[in-house]
């Protein structure tokens, strides 16, 4: 972490080390789900998320935004819950057959 302190009594020198504590800055903070950057796909002008549905096979977009993204994971808001299954691995694929066939999405 890098940030920037007042240190106008000149207590923090160079090289020193401290403990930082993190928290919500309120109670009402959740917790928001975080997918594999390969699961993002563009539909349109919307970012979707590909979810499996009970019939084995089946699929469909879920809408989300992007909130931040590292190399490997994004988190997400939008119609897809912490712990929810999605398709990780193979997303283009099913992107190319809404584009063609029109899968169901979460609108």
């Amino acid at each position: 972490v890098r940030m920037v302190l007042d240190n106008a009594d000149g207590m923090l020198r160079p090289g020193s080390f401290g403990t930082l504590s993190v928290s919500p800055t309120t109670e009402t903070a959740q917790a928001l789900p975080a997918v594999e950057t390969t699961a993002l796909q563009r539909l349109g002008d919307d970012t979707v998320v590909f979810v499996p549905m009970e019939k084995p096979g089946s699929f469909r977009a879920v809408n989300v935004k992007v909130l931040s993204r590292t190399v490997r994971m994004a988190v997400v808001q939008g119609d897809l819950h912490v712990g929810q299954k999605y398709v990780a691995n193979g997303g283009f694929v099913l992107k190319s057959e809404i584009q063609r066939d029109g899968l169901p999405t979460s609108e």
